[in-house]
């Protein structure tokens, strides 16, 4: 993954910021405050320049600045009145150390929001906000410390299931098994066989782009994603998945939107519903 980076890095001329070259700068700076050291680096193409970090570091202190209500943290690119998705995911970097312990993990979560009709030049937007950023730099903590919660024993919710919502649910996926039913017949390489064309490349889209086509009544609007405040903290920790449960309900608020929808993994799916029969 490194060297991949740093072959993307090279190749562009440093105008595709890899993830690497940003983290290993700001890291440098942060820890030794020197900006020798972060040009010594950048010269062997293995991070951006300090310039670079302190245009970066800036962009970000502004953004929380302008976008933090009683500590809540907003990305500018979400919008109040439009209904919004949070997703929350581990992101674990597991270093080589000698014990093999010792190794970061942290919870990160993003925001989708369906762009409206009024917002089609966000793009230009945030390239305009980026362009106004000055070269100074301002040091703001975008990590939180995840709330305390003590686990009872488990119990189970009390299920609530007509047979009326049954019946919809089963026309439902009648329709979407016919639907990949046809995908699968459209994409199987037997056909092509059949009529001699092998040489002929795949014309059929990926299941999402075939569902797209197939339903011109219904077709999505592109997405705004926004990135929230990292968790210092593992998702398995039931402490932790209090602290996102609290977040997404407390950014709903201020958004103006009344139902929430958090998506997960099995794993800390399991203890999100956990938190909640307790309460």
């Amino acid at each position: 993954m490194s060297l991949a980076q740093d072959l993307i890095y090279s190749v562009s001329k440093g105008y595709t910021k890899t993830p690497k070259h940003v983290a290993l700068a700001i890291y440098l700076k942060t820890q030794t405050g020197s900006s020798e050291i972060v040009k010594i680096i950048n010269r062997f193409g293995h991070s951006v320049s300090y310039d670079q970090v302190e245009e970066i570091e800036t962009s970000i202190a502004e953004k929380m600045i302008m976008n933090t209500e009683d500590d809540i943290f907003i990305p500018s690119i979400i919008r109040k009145g439009v209904f919004s998705s949070f997703c929350w995911d581990n992101n674990d970097l597991c270093e080589e150390t000698l014990s093999g312990q010792g190794t970061t993990h942290c919870t990160n979560g993003i925001v989708i929001q369906t762009r409206p009709d009024w917002c089609e030049n966000e793009d230009e937007a945030n390239q305009t906000s980026l362009q106004r950023s000055k070269n100074r730099s301002l040091k703001i903590v975008t990590e939180e410390q995840p709330v305390h919660i003590y686990s009872k024993p488990r119990v189970g919710p009390k299920t609530n299931f007509s047979k009326q919502t049954h019946n919809s649910f089963q026309s439902l996926s009648l329709v979407s098994r016919k639907k990949d039913f046809c995908f699968l017949l459209c994409r199987m390489s037997l056909l092509d066989n059949l009529f001699l064309l092998d040489n002929v490349s795949q014309c059929i889209p990926t299941w999402t782009a075939f569902n797209i086509m197939t339903d011109h009544t219904n077709v999505p609007r592109a997405n705004s994603i926004g990135y929230l405040q990292v968790i210092d903290a593992s998702p398995t920790d039931l402490n932790t998945v209090t602290t996102v449960l609290q977040r997404s309900v407390s950014i709903a608020d201020k958004l103006g939107q009344r139902d929430v929808v958090i998506v997960f993994d099995q794993a800390i799916y399991a203890k999100a519903l956990e938190i909640i029969w307790l309460f």
